[in-house]
């Protein structure tokens, strides 16, 4: 077990190399709770890289991953990456955290088997906007199958920002990919700044609930979908 509680990382510094947690190595039951993570905070038009981040684990191929009630302030926050569908992260819940300052990902999952994402708040840094925004993901999952006897839960978050993408979802399955209902509840997607965004709220695949959600635009950019 691996348990990551109630301490202090912060970086004042502004260098494009900047990890708070990096996860390696096949780790289990591993438990990153009521943290201060502070890293770089850049420039918008120089922030996309993977090279700051709040919390990786990146090809580590984890079990039991439960990143919860975490102060997380920087350009990168949240990103999970596993190779594929059949070598993937394993139980992801990611709830109750504050993402502040983030700039290009917010939370970001790819071929990695979510359990829940719920009660966080992802608030994009305001200089985004003030550089043309449209740049980024606020939340994005990419190929999730699931945990067993799971119904895959994404509810009551708060996105806001200037993002390309506020929500990406594609692949997305419950219970090892047997069973296609998603739940996608009580979220708030908020639009501020001129920029264009790609995508406010994209599925592929699954059958989604997709029910008391907030979609709002209150900048002057358009949202292509």
């Amino acid at each position: 077990n691996i348990i990551i509680k109630n301490i202090t990382v912060k970086n004042n510094a502004s260098g494009t190399n900047s990890i708070g947690i990096r996860l390696q190595n096949s780790n289990k039951n591993i438990s990153i709770q009521n943290n201060h993570l502070e890293v770089s905070k850049n420039t918008p038009s120089t922030t996309t890289s993977t090279d700051i981040m709040t919390i990786i684990s990146e090809t580590s191929l984890d079990t039991n991953l439960f990143i919860l009630n975490n102060n997380i302030v920087g350009s990168g926050g949240i990103y999970i990456y596993s190779s594929g569908t059949s070598s993937s992260t394993y139980n992801i819940n990611i709830n109750n955290n504050n993402l502040q300052r983030i700039i290009y990902y917010g939370i970001y999952c790819r071929y990695s088997r979510v359990a829940e994402i719920k009660n966080n708040k992802i608030l994009q840094d305001p200089m985004v906007a003030i550089f043309g925004g449209g740049n980024g993901y606020g939340l994005y999952v990419y190929y999730s199958y699931g945990v067993s006897n799971t119904i895959t839960d994404i509810s009551n978050n708060i996105i806001r920002g200037d993002f390309g993408y506020f929500s990406y979802f594609y692949g997305c399955y419950s219970n090892n990919g047997t069973n296609t209902n998603v739940l996608f509840t009580n979220n708030a997607l908020i639009k501020v700044g001129s920029g264009n965004v790609t995508n406010m709220f994209y599925i592929n695949s699954g059958q989604w609930q997709c029910i008391h959600n907030t979609f709002v635009n209150v900048g002057e950019g358009q949202i292509s979908n």
